[in-house]
């Protein structure tokens, strides 16, 4: 029994050497992006393009509003109007406004104006 466990675990120790030495040797390819794809610092534009480029900006404090309407489609803007409708979430944080709006004007109320 225990040369079979010995000759078992040489064998799993063989097959495990043989198989990482069949692995493919890869060979790091050499791409060298041309320069037109790196950002320049300031690249100069001819006046036919000079109105075509900018460098990009985050936008992601801009305020997006009801972006779906640039579509001019009826059944996109009823569905989006059902979304918002059956939003729970919209229904919670507005019922929470008009909460702390009536707790701070029941909190103004004692106050004395002079």
């Amino acid at each position: 029994m225990n040369k079979l466990r010995v000759l078992l675990s040489l064998i799993a120790s063989l097959l495990l050497v043989a198989g990482c030495s069949l692995a493919p040797t890869y060979e790091k390819l050499d791409v060298n992006a041309p320069s037109e794809y790196k950002e320049a610092s300031q690249k100069t534009f001819d006046a036919l393009e000079a109105g075509t480029w900018k460098t990009a900006q985050p936008s992601e404090e801009m305020l997006r509003g009801e972006w779906w309407t640039i579509f001019d489609d009826a059944t996109l803007n009823d569905l989006e109007k059902q979304a918002q409708d059956a939003n729970q979430n919209l229904k919670a944080a507005a019922a929470r406004v008009k909460e702390v709006r009536a707790i701070n004007q029941t909190a103004r109320a004692g106050q004395r104006i002079v």
